[in-house]
């Protein structure tokens, strides 16, 4: 219950969101439909907390490079 603290669990949640939208457009998506899919995670990107911005990056890089399950 410790993680429901109104906003604290919100950190976790979008970027762990973009990392599995990131999964399924490098694993499944039409190229018409990555297109759209890189545009969003690059407008939500600027709702993600400052502190995990560059991890987050990171981990997208590690995704298109093959990694997969990786997480908040």
């Amino acid at each position: 219950m410790e993680f429901s603290v109104p906003g604290f669990i919100k950190r976790y949640c979008t970027p762990n969101a973009i990392l599995t939208l990131s999964e399924y457009l490098v694993d499944y998506a039409t190229p018409e439909v990555a297109a759209k899919g890189w545009k969003v995670i690059e407008n939500n990107l600027v709702n993600v907390d400052e502190k995990f911005r560059d991890e987050l990056l990171a981990r997208i890089e590690r995704i298109k490079a093959g990694e997969r399950d990786l997480y908040f």
